[in-house]
């Protein structure tokens, strides 16, 4: 009796850390959220899925990391040309890498309403950079990165809001625009 009480109190209580959130699920719907503390559930019928709520989350655009740098080494990359590359309103080609940053802001939308949060965040990010590289000519699309950072944030975040996905975009950064090696020549032409 005592070893069957022992094993129910020690799959009973959980805990939520400093800046999480967690869903209690019962029976495959969510019945409760909880903020940090220690908490009480149902064994074998409540489920709990934990979520921090103020990690940065970093997804790269047009590129992917290979290997991490270290303090005596450089980071390796790899580029992803069927990501990255677009055309401006003037039809030239240019290739593009970005990095974009969130946080989860409500854990329930980001887990029940949309069936894959993080493709949807990638889908969006690339209409609304597209959307954005489209509307200009090549040479202001190479020269003004800045500008088109500030216009992305914004509508990078009202799109999403319209998905109801439960993040907050913090950042967007260019890293890199540049005209493929292959159409190099004939842009310097």
């Amino acid at each position: 009796v005592l070893a069957a009480v022992a094993l129910l109190a020690s799959t009973s209580f959980y805990r939520v850390g400093q800046g999480e959130q967690a869903l209690v699920i019962t029976y495959g719907s969510v019945t409760g959220t909880n903020g940090p503390g220690l908490y009480w559930r149902i064994p074998f019928v409540q489920q709990v899925i934990s979520e921090s709520v103020t990690t940065i989350h970093t997804k790269e655009y047009g590129f992917r990391t290979t290997k991490q740098g270290t303090s005596g080494k450089a980071a390796q990359y790899v580029d992803e040309t069927n990501e990255g590359v677009m055309l401006t309103n003037d039809n030239s080609i240019v290739s593009i890498e970005a990095i974009y940053q969130y946080t989860i802001r409500d854990v329930r939308q980001y887990h029940y309403d949309v069936d894959d949060p993080e493709g949807t965040l990638q889908l969006a990010f690339e209409a609304v950079i597209r959307r954005n590289v489209q509307n200009r000519p090549l040479d202001d699309a190479l020269l003004n990165k800045e500008e088109i950072e500030l216009q992305l944030l914004p509508d990078f975040q009202a799109l999403i809001d319209t998905y109801e996905i439960g993040v907050k975009i913090n950042d967007v950064r260019i890293q890199n625009i540049t005209v493929p090696k292959e159409v190099a020549s004939a842009y310097e032409d």
